[in-house]
This record gives structure tokens, sequence and C-alpha cells, in this order.
């Protein structure tokens, strides 16, 4: 058989194609290319996907794993050539099984093929069951190893035996087992029916006997019994009758405390009309306590009074002035004075004049003595203003001095920034005498407001008060309030036990249920001590089944007398069915022996499964390790062990390497192949070499390349060492 194409929507594969040819197919990709999905696509389109499979710790079932990542259905479609025929299978989801729906057909003609379908499609194209083929030519990286398996233990048991297929001991067994469940499985098969006739027809000739006995010993146990169900129901009546009167009693009493309660509750509900509820009584009280606690603060605070601070001491300069006016006064005081300290301005400008014209009157005299005595009445013309403004600033600036010493002595200052100081120092006074009187004028206006606070609230709760308590006075209001409390607690504590009295009440009635109306009659009399009548009541049902079992048994003994049959073909009957069952059990036991004769024979045949796969595997061992191993034994449990060369004893491949093992595996794995898969099933390795070192990997594909002659294989890998390698040889295998 030879795969053509796979095309797939399965997990990552989005419709992707895969193309393959005849013999070895190395098909390199990274990882996460779907090397691992095309695997598993190809087992699922031959074999189908398991739905019942379930999610486990590190693994997810197919159905989940490979879901196609765009949200579409699972499907796919295989191009296979088979037995010269080009056919083509089908795999779509159907409503919640993935690849549910099947479909085969001629590639070319489109005609089904009705032979295959999706239970019978891998184990007719590849000739094995799924278990099989997955333990044997579907190689994973992480599924080299051999795990147990029925199917592919009759197919290894058979080379045991016989090297044949068709002839092997699992066969013989089941068909030995067959004829033994034939003969008795269980409580099933000839001999049991045989023997359960048997002991019926020995049963029915004992009943005939048995039952005519037990019909006397019956009848008088039904007189029995029928005597103590009436003794019993006349008891139980009377118990009943008792327990009513009990529950009338007890109805009546409840009934009873509650008008007891109903008429006290109208005593407090008169005490307490026209009243509030009970918290707004509870808060006018607080608001009452509160409102004498602030007052006795406030009365306090009354008695200890505002002080009124004193005026400071004023210097004569400042009296009478604001602070403001005190800053001003003394800063135009400080400007006056900075003004009398100047010196009085002198004019330079005559007396410059008057030296210039009396030098130009001199220079003139000799040369031009008219011009001369011009320039001289200049000169005294510029002097004598001069000197007459010179004498005024005299007088001017000792007239400043003067006043400037009378300023001075006012504010008792030495310069302009002690006439600051002085009205800094009194400003800040003023200001701080003013600060003082404005808090005692705002503490006196608190004080008013309070106590008009204080009156207001007074007068309001004294009005609440008075809405239900007229004559309450100020100092009467809280006791008038508290008895309103007092009033409103005991009304409201008289509702509580009213409804509870009810709920007693209501209670009773529905636990009594319905009452009969008395009778009248005096109640029967109670033995001493009286009995329960649940104890009464479950001997009377007691002694009722009992009875009530007694006829049925008397009526089938009388039914079974009547319709046993006649004794004596019993009899007849019971001797053939024996000589039956001796004949049946005759040949049970032969065929037991012969199943443990061949048990034996198997226990001696499969201390170690097939020489043939043993040697087969150890050649193979041997040529993929460089003849490192050259003896691999596969036991019946599917365990592994190998040999050196030149090793005394085997080692389990647990022991070795990971590499190692994994080539041991694989050549046991080929060696399967060889003898139990046929050519029809491709070899399929998923990364199967990952751990194989160069020259070992080079050992294994010469051997894949050798089997491909024979067989398609599949090699999935994500290095390119194994193309590289079949690129530079070529020729070999």
């Amino acid at each position: 058989m030879k795969i053509l194409r796979m095309t797939a929507s399965f997990g990552r594969l989005d419709r992707e194609e895969l193309a393959l040819s005849d013999g070895l197919n190395v098909l390199t990709a990274p990882n996460e290319a779907g090397k691992s999905t095309w695997s598993a696509f190809l087992l699922a389109m031959l074999y189908g996907i398991d739905t019942a499979e379930r999610a486990s710790r590190g693994n997810l079932p197919a159905k989940t794993r490979f879901r196609p990542w765009d949200g579409a259905a699972m499907e796919g479609r295989i191009d296979l050539l088979w037995r010269g025929k080009h056919i083509s299978i089908e795999r779509t989801s159907a409503g919640r099984a993935p690849m549910g729906a099947f479909r085969a057909y001629e590639t070319d003609t489109g005609r089904p093929l009705d032979f295959l379908t999706a239970d019978n499609c891998g184990q007719t194209l590849f000739g094995v069951e799924r278990s099989v083929y997955e333990r044997s030519g579907f190689i994973r990286q992480q599924g080299l190893a051999l795990t147990g398996d029925a199917a592919l233990e009759t197919r290894l048991a058979s080379l045991v035996t016989t090297g044949e297929e068709d002839v092997s001991f699992s066969q013989t067994d089941k068909r030995l087992r067959d004829l033994l469940n034939r003969r008795r499985h269980n409580r099933t098969g000839l001999l049991p029916q045989a023997e359960a006739e048997l002991e019926s027809v020995k049963n029915a000739l004992a009943a005939i006997r048995a039952d005519g006995e037990e019909a006397m010993r019956l009848r008088a146990r039904q007189a029995e019994l029928e005597d103590g169900e009436a003794r019993l129901s006349r008891l139980l009546d009377a118990l009943r009758r008792r327990e009513t009167e009990e529950k009338r009693a007890q109805l009546e009493s409840a009934r009873a405390a509650w008008e007891k309660e109903r008429g006290f509750l109208a005593e407090k509900q008169a005490a307490a009309a026209g009243l509030p509820p009970l918290g707004e009584l509870q808060e006018l009280l607080r608001q009452l306590d509160l409102l004498a606690e602030n007052g006795r603060a406030l009365e306090a605070d009354l008695r200890l009074g505002v002080e009124t601070p004193g005026e400071p001491e004023c210097p004569p300069v400042f009296a009478g002035l604001s602070a403001d006016q005190v800053r001003e006064t003394a800063e135009t005081d400080a400007a006056r004075l900075d003004g009398l300290r100047r010196p009085v301005a002198k004019s330079r400008l005559l007396p410059v004049l008057a030296a210039c014209f009396a030098l130009a009157a001199a220079v003139f005299f000799f040369l031009l003595p008219p011009a001369a005595i011009v320039l001289l009445a200049a000169a005294l013309g510029c002097a004598i203003p001069a000197l007459l403004g010179a004498a005024r600033a005299r007088k001017q600036a000792a007239a400043n001095a003067e006043s400037a010493r009378a300023l001075l002595a006012r504010y008792g200052a030495a310069d302009a920034s002690g006439i600051r100081a002085s009205a800094a120092k009194r400003r800040e006074a003023l200001l701080l005498y003013e600060q003082r009187r404005a808090d005692a004028e705002c503490r006196r206006g608190a004080l008013a407001r309070r106590q008009a606070e204080f009156d207001a609230r007074r007068d309001e709760l004294l009005a609440k008060a008075r809405a239900f308590a007229p004559v309450a006075g100020a100092d009467t209001v809280r006791s008038a309030v508290q008895q309103a409390v007092y009033r409103r607690q005991f009304c409201d504590a008289a509702e509580t036990k009213t409804r509870q009295a009810r709920e007693r009440y209501e209670a009773v009635r529905a636990a009594v249920g319905p009452l009969t109306a008395p009778s009248g009659e005096p109640l029967p009399e109670l033995p001493d001590p009286v009995p329960d009548e649940n104890s009464v009541a479950a001997r009377l049902a007691e002694t009722r089944r009992a009875l009530s079992e007694t006829r049925s048994q008397l009526a089938l003994r009388r039914g079974r007398m009547e319709s046993a049959g006649d004794p004596a073909e019993l009899a007849a009957r019971a001797e053939e069915l024996s000589g039956k069952t001796d004949l049946l059990q005759r040949q049970y036991d032969a065929l037991l022996l012969a199943r443990e004769t061949l048990d034996a024979a198997n226990a001696e045949l499969q201390t170690r499964f097939s020489p043939r796969l043993n040697a087969l595997a150890g050649e193979l061992a041997a040529k993929m390790t460089g003849a490192r191993y050259d003896q691999v034994l596969l036991a019946q449990d599917m365990t592994v062990e190998a040999r050196p060369t030149d090793g005394v004893v085997t080692r389990p491949l647990a022991a070795l390497s990971g590499g190692t093992a994994d080539q041991l595996y694989l050549a046991v794995r080929l060696a399967i192949c060889e003898l139990a898969l046929g050519p029809e099933a491709p070899l399929v390795l998923d990364d199967a070499l990952v751990n194989f070192d160069d020259e070992r990997m080079a050992a294994a594909l010469s051997l894949l390349r050798g089997e491909a002659k024979t067989r398609q294989i599949l090699l999935f890998t994500c290095q390119a060492r194994e193309q590289a390698w079949l690129a530079g040889h070529p020729g070999e295998a």
C-alpha cells in the first residue's frame, strides 16, 4: 500500500496538503510545524478518534488537542494506492463526534467502497488492529517503549507456538473456554440449567409433601393472629380517644392563656393611649438629658462671665488717635523731621556771577574803563542779593533746628526712627486692646446665643412632652417622659406576650389537627402501666402484616398443592435429569483437564517470546549500535533486556542511556514489523531518531532504507542531518 497525499484540517493544519512518495520519505520541519499533528492525523483517519477518551494529568484527549485552531470542523482526506486501486478516504465531524462521518470511494470513479467502514478501515487496509499498529509501525519520540496489549500478544504468541498466525494458543484457549462456558459459566450454561431443573423437580416433590403440614400450621397461626388483631385494635382505639381528649385540653389551655394575655394587653394599651412610639419617647428622654447637661455647662460659663480688658496707657502725643491715625501721624511727623533736618538751600549762581563780573572789571579797567565800570556795577548787583540770601538761609536753618528739637521732645525720641518705633509700639498696643475687647464681645455674644438656643430647645422639648403630658413643667418634664416610656414599654411587652400566646395557640392547634367532637361516653379503662400508643400501633401493624402474610402463605400453599402436578411424573423427570447432569459434568471435567494441559504447555513455551523475534531484534540492534549490543530479549510482559556483545549478563533498558534504549526499542519494533506486520502498513516515525548520535543515526537510516524497499516509511524529523546523510550516501542500503 502507498499513501499518495494527505489533506487535513486538524490541529494547527489549516487545509494543508502533504504529498508522499514510495519508499523512505524524510519530512524535515522545525518544531511546531505540524509533524506530530500529521502523524496523529494519519492514525485518526485510519482508525478514528476515541470520543470516550478523557483528559488526564499532562495529557489532553485527541478530540481536544487536535481541534482546528481556526474553529473550523475537524476533517481530512487521504489518497492512497491499495492493491492496485486508487482510493480516497474522507472523514468529517458529525455533530459532536469529531471525525465521525466516514466515506471511502474509488478516486477516479467515485464508486463507494462498502467494505471499508469507519470501524474497520485501519484494520482492513493495514491488516492489524489499532493497538497492534501503535505498538509496532507507529513510532513517536516519547513512545518507543512497548506496552502490553492483548492483540499484539496474540500475534507474538503465535510466533512462540507454531510460527503461524492461523493457529495459536490464544485461539485454542478461547475455543476451550467457550466450550467450558457453554457447559458452565457462573450460573448459566447447560450443566447449571440441568442442575437447576433437577433441583426444581426435587423441590416440587418435597414441596408437595411439606405443603400439607405447613397449611395446618398456618391455619392455627391465622386464628391466633386474628384474635390478637381484635384485642390490639380495641386497645389502640382507647389510647387514641384518650390522646384526643388530652390534645383538646392542651388546645383549650393555650386558648385561655391567649385570652388572658389579650385582656392584659387591653389594659396596657389603655394606659399608653395617645403616647408616641417607644423610639420617639426614648429619643425625647435622651434629648432632655442632653439639654440638662448643656444647661449645667451654660450655667457654669455664665457664672464665670467675660472680663473686659483695660485700655493701655497712652502717650500724650497719641491721645485720641486710632491705630491707623497713630501710624499716619507718626509718618507725617517723621517726614517733617526729615525735612527740618535737611540743609537750607542757598543760591550758588549769584556768588559765582559776582566773582566773574569783578574779575572781568579788573581786566577791562586798563583796557576799556567804561566797560570795566559796567562790569563792576554788575558784580555789585550779583553780590548784594547773594549776601542777603545767605543771611536768610542761616535764619531759616536756626528755625528748623528749633522746630526739630520741639518735635522730638513731643515724642521723647532722638530721631525719626524713634518716632516710628514709638508709633509702632502704640499701634500694637491699640490693636491688641481692640482684639481683646472684640474677643470679649464675641464670648458675650456666644453666651447670649447659647442661652437663647437653650431656652428655645427647652421650650421645643417641653412642647413635645406636653403633647402627651399637658401638666409637665420645666422641672417635671423628664419625669413625665420617663413615665410615658415605662407605660409604652409595658404596652410593647404585653403585645409581645400576646403575640407569643397566639402563636403558641396556633402551633398547638396545627399540631393537634382537627379533633372529633366529644362522644360524651366515659373513657375506657386502660391497663396499668399505660402502654405507648406508637408501640401499640406498631404491634397492631406488625400483627396485621403477619396475618396478611399468613393468609397469603396459606393461599400459596393451597395453590401450590393444587398446581404441583402428579408426583409420579415429577419423580420420572428427576431420574432423567440426573442422568443428563452426570454426562455434562464428565464433559466439563474433560474440557477443564484439556485447558489445564494447554496452559501448562503454553507456560513452558512462553518463558520467552519467539526466538525468531529475539534473534531478528538482536541482528537489528547489532547493526544499529555498531555491534555494541547483539542480543535483545522481549519478555511476555513487553519488557526488553539487552546484553552487550562481550557481556555476561543482560540489562534492562532502563539501566542504559536514553539514546541506546531508543535504539534497542527501535530494533524490537522493526523486528515486530518484519514478523507481525504486513507490508501494507506504512512505518511512521515521529522524531524517533532525535536521541541518536550521528553514527547510530546513519546505521538506523541504512536499516530504514532497506525496510523501505518493501513498505512505505514516513520519517518526520526536526533536524536536517537525516536528509543530509541520505543525500551524501545515495547508494547505501
